[in-house]
């Protein structure tokens, strides 16, 4: 079985979905404590509706100190996430800085770093999004409606994504830089069809090729079922509830 010590010398088409599925599962081992999904939860649901996060912010709505606030933008600023001239959080994951992956949501516009990030956020933030996006091969223009359960609708109907596997892809090494612009989010694409994928990702021999319906599996069990499932337990342990 796959996990986050696996082999990086394991080449594409090695590993079966599940496989796929439990590394990115382990490799989030931990992730979810109440403190942290609590953080996440407020991030998330600002940027949903247009607005950047402020250290302010986290004191005020989160009851955070000043020393756990800095703690925690200092923390997300090194793992990649996005910050405006006023050092205001504006994209992590879900983000106000314009990429290549649109995402309307309540007529609100926002971006995605990465394709595969466009099937787990409207899950997280418990809204359906509609996204927009292209073939990293040729520009086709890629749609998809995405709800909090899953895919809903996509087209071209032969849509695949390329997704970097923890533990195998050289893309997720630790001493990677995160974010839109890191290794992992920029390994990760929608392509209009496997030959395109197969074509552009030849020498990439570490990077799996996934349907939109795989992929949109993966969303659900490594991301959105963990997070809401963590989430409500956060929501019942917070005395200020």
């Amino acid at each position: 079985m796959a996990n986050s010590n696996a082999s990086s010398e394991k080449l594409k088409g090695t590993l079966d979905f599940d496989q796929i599925v439990q590394a990115w599962q382990d490799s989030k081992e931990g992730r979810y404590a109440l403190e942290a999904v609590r953080a996440s939860d407020f991030v998330l649901q600002s940027i949903a509706e247009g607005n950047p996060v402020s250290a302010e912010d986290f004191a005020t709505n989160l009851g955070f100190s000043l020393k756990e606030t800095q703690i925690l933008m200092r923390r997300s600023r090194s793992s990649g996430a996005d910050f405006d001239d006023g050092g205001r959080m504006i994209g992590n994951a879900l983000t106000l800085k314009p990429t290549a992956h649109r995402l309307e949501v309540d007529g609100q516009t926002l971006y995605a770093w990465c394709a595969l990030d466009t099937l787990f956020l409207p899950g997280l933030i418990g809204k359906t999004g509609e996204v927009y996006s292209t073939s990293a091969a040729t520009g086709e223009p890629i749609r998809l409606t995405v709800a909090p359960t899953g895919i809903q609708q996509f087209d071209p109907a032969s849509t695949v994504l390329s997704v970097v596997v923890p533990g195998i892809s050289q893309a997720c090494d630790p001493d990677q830089r995160g974010g839109a612009d890191g290794a992992a989010c920029s390994s990760m694409h929608f392509f209009a069809s496997r030959k395109e994928a197969e074509e552009y990702l030849r020498a990439d021999t570490d990077i799996s090729i996934l349907t939109v319906e795989e992929a949109s599996e993966l969303a659900q069990r490594a991301w959105v079922r963990p997070y809401r499932s963590a989430l409500e337990s956060a929501s019942k342990l917070d005395p200020s509830d």
